[in-house]
């Protein structure tokens, strides 16, 4: 929150580029984890490294142009972690497409300030889960701990 504080007003849009491991991931959940008052004002986005990479790593391997593309053509926060909620479910599987819209549906609600963040939202969510957004969207409002109340607190335990 600090680091984001410091950067209100200089910065609406953040791109983070974290190392592409569970570390990495792990990092981007704390971001989405933080109170959605820190994240009010910014548009935060990450740079999606090749698997396995860093930042470091790409630049002393002689490959900044990934570097630079992966931060040229960031993904939104939101949609970076629905795509990693989505791939831990295999959704051939019924019960596995409910989990797995159950599990985003937190990301969806606390990630998005507006009605148009969380349409582009549910759009992603609808292409990753190969639905309808009318079907995503109400599958999202007929769970009722997918709320706005229950997702501020429960957001955290949602990204693992």
């Amino acid at each position: 929150p600090q680091h984001l504080e410091a950067l209100r007003g200089v910065a609406s849009t953040i791109t983070l580029a974290f190392d592409a491991d569970p570390a990495g991931l792990q990092a981007a959940q704390h971001v989405a984890e933080l109170p959605k008052t820190a994240l009010v004002g910014f548009t935060v986005q990450i740079a999606a490294l090749p698997d396995g990479s860093d930042p470091a790593s790409l630049i002393a391997g002689g490959h900044p142009d990934l570097l630079q593309s992966a931060v040229a053509n960031p993904t939104p926060l939101v949609a970076y972690l629905i795509d990693h909620v989505v791939s831990q479910h295999n959704l051939e599987e019924p019960e596995a497409l409910v989990r797995a819209l159950r599990a985003a549906g937190p990301l969806v609600a606390h990630l998005t300030d507006s009605s148009s963040d969380r349409a582009q939202a549910v759009t992603h969510l609808a292409r990753r889960v190969g639905r309808s957004e009318h079907i995503v969207e109400a599958a999202l409002k007929s769970h009722p701990h997918i709320h706005r109340g229950e997702t501020e607190r429960s957001a955290g335990r949602t990204l693992t």
